[in-house]
């Protein structure tokens, strides 16, 4: 039995007053015995001790009414006590219950044999059903912006509970723990009602805790008002999850027939030294294109696959082995798989032939593909390119030829991309020739006029890319003072006026989070730090425009190939010019591969991405004035074309639920489909269970311990509740002996 003013009990000491006054007033005189008197004394005596008792009686009367009377005013109750295993305990008179409910997605991931987000639903919807009146419920969500749905109507019939557990859905947003106690405290600080319990519905993943100093101010508050929290979690310990969070070459766009290398990211979360998985890659004809078990440690993996598409679009999925968290093991990603790209390259003046040109170089390289597709080099353009560069040099110009006679060997004619070259003068450019063009390269330019400036500028404008690579005879003035609206930075004079073959730079990536540049670091992409660089212009201090990045530089630091942000597109700046006279490159295999690599991310801008973050829009050139859109939830979304520059666009902007998007370029044809992919957040692929120390520290700052299991929760409220109250039994004990007292008195001594 447990009291709630048990500051009265010091009154049970009043219980011996009865018994002292008795004592106390008891008579024992000594009178002398007369004769006379004798007999009539002994029958007095003997009347007297068959009273004796009935005195005893009514002083326990009184003593009990005395003991029963404080103990009345101590407020008993019974403990309350489970009637039957999975009940759960009803709220007491003026209870109000916050329940906050973590929806973030990693509650998908399953819990026994459901979900924890179906487990916690069922949690949730004994804790509503068991609210009494009077009193309040609010629900609310973790993700740290959502407002409580609000209960005040008790008890909840059970349409009321399906309609505030409708509201309940995963979303993508992650749990934040702290915003949400201090959106619980506030609620608990306006309420009238005199009993106070949080409960938290979570899976109290290490990752959402990782600061648990910002919650100490809301779990002190939520202390200070008498606030008891339950967290339940719906962690599993041994919980082993692997994720796939990304599959890119780099860009949209590749080409087709060319080994491409994809990068998948892959996860591992859990808690054994390492653990394997399978992985695989399917076409959009279904076919597995890879297959492969890979084993991990816990933490993210890139794999690096070089994969060959055919031409078209493409979707390619990766999927892992099904695990305990199946939203994370399926990635999907589509490409535009190009067999041909339009570049125009535009010459200044240049009577050169042959090599000294750098245009031949230029066209070999770009001309790969054609090469590679016809067949092996005969004898006579074998030796033209042996003879036409040093003899230091024709050792790597023997190999590359071997490894051009090779692929050519291993494929068939038309199988590779090839890249579609229209040669132009300055004086030749405008906006109608740069139409439908991937890519611009200006070779030996030295001016062009104000016209064809406009004309670059607006091409970059809509997405375009221009390289800029001035030669060896620019004059710097001139060449600064015609693209100085694009240029990302001033050139000056070149470095050495004459060449020393024993003094040399080596190019080095500086964006090292640029995958198609970092590529070219590898022996695979041609190694691009063992060419030689001799000579190239400098710049001109502090006169870097805003937007500019520095791409490749040299081993002094020196820019070698610079980014500026142009619109949609992006002017690419070259400071060695692409001939042989500045440097060893163009017998490397990084050159084609360098090359090959700009032209394709330029292509790839030229075009609207397939594969996106959530928020950016859907945006399309189509020749239907209308097309349907589905999201990944289902619904269905009818856009008309908008037209601009004699071409129709579609756009489509509510692209905030990550997932396949299908767009049916016939509304009324399910086969004429363009997926298009928004990337989901992964982080909540990492939910392992907080560890020590952390979870001690977690539970000392709420006060209270994590419980994991339904029957814990149930009795940690019900230590709290009150089974019944003994208050009124007392109090009819106090009467009741009163009254007996007063009837036996009336009874014994009347």
């Amino acid at each position: 039995m447990l009291f709630h003013t048990p500051i009265f009990a010091a009154f049970l000491i009043a219980s011996a007053i009865p018994l002292i006054l008795y004592l106390i007033f008891k008579s024992r005189k000594r009178d002398s015995s007369l004769g006379s008197i004798y007999i009539l004394r002994k029958l007095v005596q003997s009347q007297k001790k068959l009273s004796e008792w009935k005195r005893y009686v009514i002083i326990l009367m009184r003593t009990l009414a005395l003991i029963a009377l404080p103990l009345a005013f101590m407020q008993p109750y019974f403990p309350w006590q489970m009637r039957q295993a999975d009940e759960f305990p009803s709220s007491p008179a003026s209870s109000h219950r916050i329940i906050l409910f973590d929806l973030s997605q990693s509650m998908s991931a399953s819990f026994g044999t459901r979900s924890k987000y179906n487990s916690a639903v069922s949690l949730c919807r004994q804790i509503l059903a068991s609210a009494s009146f009077p009193g309040r419920v609010d629900l609310l969500s973790m993700d740290g912006h959502s407002l409580p749905v609000t209960l005040n109507a008790l008890p909840i019939t059970p349409d009321a509970i399906d309609q505030a557990v409708t509201a309940l859905y995963l979303t993508h947003s992650p749990a934040d723990f702290e915003t949400s106690l201090r959106q619980a405290a506030d609620l608990f600080r306006q309420s009238p009602e005199k009993n106070k319990e949080l409960y938290i519905l979570s899976d109290f993943s290490d990752k959402n805790l990782r600061t648990l100093s910002a919650m100490a101010l809301p779990s002190r508050l939520l202390h200070a008002s008498g606030v008891r929290v339950f967290p339940v979690t719906f962690e599993r310990p041994d919980s082993d999850n692997f994720a796939i969070s990304s599959l890119t070459p780099g860009t949209d766009l590749v080409l087709a027939g060319q080994p491409t290398i994809f990068s998948i990211t892959v996860g591992y979360y859990g808690s054994k030294p390492s653990a394997e998985t399978l992985l695989t890659i399917q076409n959009s004809s279904g076919d597995t294109i890879f297959d492969q078990v890979i084993a991990l440690a816990p933490g993210e993996k890139t794999i690096e696959i070089p994969l060959s598409l055919t031409a078209g679009e493409e979707t390619l999925t990766a999927r892992l082995k099904a695990d305990d968290y199946p939203a994370d093991d399926v990635i999907a990603r589509s490409f535009r798989v190009r067999s041909e790209l339009n570049v125009i390259v535009v010459q200044g003046i240049n009577i050169a032939r042959g090599f000294d040109n750098p245009r031949e170089w230029l066209r070999l390289a770009l001309h790969e593909g054609i090469a590679l597709a016809k067949g092996p080099i005969n004898d006579e353009k074998r030796n033209a390119l042996m003879t036409a560069v040093p003899e230091a040099q024709r050792a790597a110009m023997q190999q590359r030829i071997t490894a051009q006679e090779e692929a050519a060997f291993d494929r068939k004619s038309g199988d590779i991309a090839r890249t579609v070259v229209v040669n132009a003068n300055p004086s030749q450019l405008s906006t109608g020739l740069l139409r439908d063009i991937d890519a611009m390269i200006l070779l030996d330019t030295e001016t062009v006029s104000p016209e064809a400036v406009v004309a670059i500028i607006d091409y970059a404008t809509r997405g375009g890319t221009v390289i800029l690579a001035p030669g060896p005879t620019a004059r710097p003035d001139a060449f600064n003072a015609a693209f100085a609206r694009i240029l990302p930075i001033d050139l000056a004079n070149p470095f050495r006026d004459q060449i020393d073959p024993e003094t040399y730079q080596q190019a080095v990536v500086e964006k090292t989070t640029d995958r198609v540049l970092h590529e070219l670091e590898d022996a695979r992409g041609g190694n691009i730090g063992s060419a030689r660089f001799y000579n190239w212009y400098t710049t001109v201090p502090n006169t870097e425009r805003l937007g500019t990045s520095l791409l490749l530089s040299l081993s002094d630091g020196a820019p070698l190939l610079m980014e500026k942000s142009v619109g949609r597109g992006r002017v690419l700046l070259w400071t060695a010019g692409f001939g042989s006279e500045w440097h060893s490159l163009v017998v490397h295999a990084a050159y084609p591969l360098l090359l090959t690599r700009l032209l394709t991310v330029a292509a790839a801008s030229v075009q609207f991405p397939l594969n996106l973050r959530p928020g950016e829009p859907i945006i399309r050139p189509v020749s239907a004035a209308t097309v349907r859109l589905v999201a990944p939830n289902g619904t269905s979304h009818i856009r008309d074309s908008v037209w601009s520059d004699q071409r129709g666009y579609i756009r489509f902007d509510q692209t905030q639920q990550p997932g396949d998007y299908a767009m049916h370029l016939d509304p009324q044809d399910d086969k004429s489909i363009t997926w298009y992919h928004v990337s989901a957040d992964q982080e909540e692929s990492d939910h392992r269970a907080i560890a020590d120390p952390a979870r001690k520290q977690l539970q000392e700052l709420l006060h209270a311990d994590l419980l994991e299991s339904e029957p814990q929760l149930i009795r940690a409220v019900g230590q709290g509740y009150e089974g019944g109250s003994a208050a009124t039994w007392f109090a009819v004990t106090v009467l009741a002996t009163l009254v007996c007292e007063a009837w036996l008195c009336r009874r014994f001594f009347t």
